[in-house]
């Protein structure tokens, strides 16, 4: 052994004092004088205080925290007694209250079943923060989708027909009511009273008038309505599907 272990350890070896002669040629007596030089005894009162006043840290795994607990345990001298103190400051010191609710409320709780218990309730925090994240994600990209505002014309009776907002702010449109060019919602006849037939909304020479011979020889005005589409614009928010509205 004094061969392997090099010259270190002879300086060391030539340091031990034995009862007798005889124990020198001993292998259980020379481990026994190594293990006490380089383990020195170490004091128990301390060593349990270090271990009582170990808890969990923030954000800490519960694995790791139970292994620190066993190591520490190593040097407290607990003997018979080493699971249910191990088991006793889990509870102490576990992070988590509803975890530690959790395991007062067993009657005969082993360490192997608070070890089982805290595991399984770390494992669900980390199932809900996933599910969280996931939702978060969700939320943001219909918040997305529906931050794109569309501009959505409709006639009476007439099916919706939809247009990018940003789009519907910048194009030009011929416009029907007021026979001009211009931007979307911006009609100087908008509000206008027709000289011709006394309708609103456009001018007399874009009336939209017809005169025809009616029942009994009476002569009526028919109007026809244009598509507005390209006229007026309501603002309206659509995140799934488009909507039909009629009158």
């Amino acid at each position: 052994m004094l061969t392997i272990a090099g010259p270190q350890a002879i300086e060391v070896f030539n340091t031990f004092v034995f009862d007798s002669p005889d124990d020198s040629e001993k292998l259980d007596v020379v481990l026994g004088k190594c293990d006490a030089h380089c383990s020195p005894k170490k004091n128990e009162t301390y060593e349990r205080y270090v271990f009582r006043s170990r808890s969990q840290r923030q954000h800490e795994p519960f694995d790791s925290f139970l292994t620190d607990l066993r190591i520490k345990a190593q040097s407290c001298n607990f003997t018979m007694l080493k699971d249910s103190m191990i088991r006793d400051q889990i509870v102490i010191g576990v992070e988590d209250k509803k975890v530690r609710e959790r395991l007062l409320r067993e009657t005969e709780l082993t360490l192997a079943g608070a070890i089982k218990i805290c595991q399984a309730g770390e494992l669900s925090q980390k199932h809900v923060k996933t599910f969280s994240e996931l939702s978060a994600v969700a939320s943001a990209h219909v918040s997305d989708s529906a931050a794109a505002v569309w501009a959505v014309s409709y006639q009476r009776g007439r099916r919706i027909q939809t247009r990018p907002a940003q789009q519907s702010e910048d194009v030009m449109i011929n416009c029907k009511r007021c026979g001009s060019q211009h931007k979307p919602r911006q009609c100087p006849a908008f509000g206008k009273q027709c000289s011709s037939c006394q309708g609103k909304n456009h001018f007399a020479k874009q009336c939209f008038s017809k005169r025809k011979e009616g029942w009994k020889g009476k002569t009526v005005n028919l109007v026809e309505e244009p598509d507005l589409s390209d006229t007026f614009f309501v603002g309206m928010s659509i995140t799934s599907s488009v909507r039909f509205i009629t009158s």
